[in-house]
Parts: C-alpha cells; sequence; structure tokens
C-alpha cells in the first residue's frame, strides 16, 4: 500500500513540476528540485513495490517496531538533522554540513575519527561544489559572511 501511494505521490510531483520554470539561465528554477524529488521518489517506490510484490519474502512474527538502539539512533539522526537545521543559516552550509556528517559517520556509524573528518571534508566540498559552483545556487556562509 504504502508503495502505491509514494507511487502517486511520485508522480503527481513529476507532472505537478512541468507546470513551473526547470533552469532559469545557467541555475537551477523553481522546478529542478520538485522534478527530481518525483523522480527519485519513483525509482525508490518502484523498488518497494518489487521487493514486496514479485521478490516477497516469506512473513516472519518478528516485533516491526525497532528496539532501543534502534529507537537511540533514531533519534540521534533527527536530532543532529534538527539542529543543523537551525544552526544552518547562522554558522553556514560549511560548518553545518561538516558537523552533522561528522556527528553521524563518527558517533553512529563508528568510523575512525580521521576517517570520518575525512570524509565529511571531502563531501562538504562535492556538494559545496555542486551546488555554488556549477549550479550557482547561493548556500548560507553564516559566520564567513565578510
Amino acid at each position: 500500500m504504502a508503495g502505491i501511494l509514494l507511487l502517486i505521490l511520485s508522480v503527481a510531483a513529476i507532472v505537478g513540476s512541468g507546470d513551473l520554470i526547470y533552469k532559469v539561465e545557467f541555475s537551477p528554477g523553481a522546478g529542478f528540485f520538485p522534478f527530481w524529488l518525483g523522480v527519485s521518489l519513483l525509482i525508490l517506490s518502484l523498488m518497494l513495490l518489487l521487493k514486496n510484490t514479485v521478490l516477497k519474502s516469506p512473513v516472519t512474527e518478528e516485533n516491526p517496531l525497532p528496539g532501543r538502539e534502534a529507537l537511540l539512533r533514531i533519534l540521534s539522526i533527527l536530532g543532529s538533522l534538527l539542529v543543523g537545521i537551525l544552526l544552518f543559516e547562522r554558522i553556514g552550509f560549511l560548518i553545518t554540513m561538516f558537523s552533522v556528517v561528522a556527528f553521524l559517520l563518527i558517533y553512529l556509524e563508528k568510523y575512525r575519527w580521521y576517517s570520518g573528518i575525512l570524509i565529511s571534508l571531502a563531501m562538504v566540498f562535492a556538494v559545496y561544489g555542486i551546488f555554488k559552483i556549477w549550479l550557482n545556487v547561493p548556500l548560507p556562509l553564516g559566520l564567513f559572511h565578510g
């Protein structure tokens, strides 16, 4: 049922984004994000439908609710994202994204501290390069605002 609802939502997002401007000169327009969000959701909903229909696994009697450890991980992820959202404008994109990704990798995923820092730096500069340099999307500078 969830796969069907997500499939309908993804098609609605793709169709609805057609009414918006996809590109403005050399930067993405208002229709860019909804279109690609709809495409991503379409792919994921088709994967969900495929997994639960064609590749259906036998039903088990396991408790579908997450255990204590999994619940703490979920709350940690949501908490770090909330803190990131609250600090995004104040301290800027670079520091916020680096901090959130480093926290998730080092604290939750148990990466070694140097690996977590290197991967976080690579991700920050990759995303910065894509959005700020290539797509010319303004990102909050926060502490670096001149």
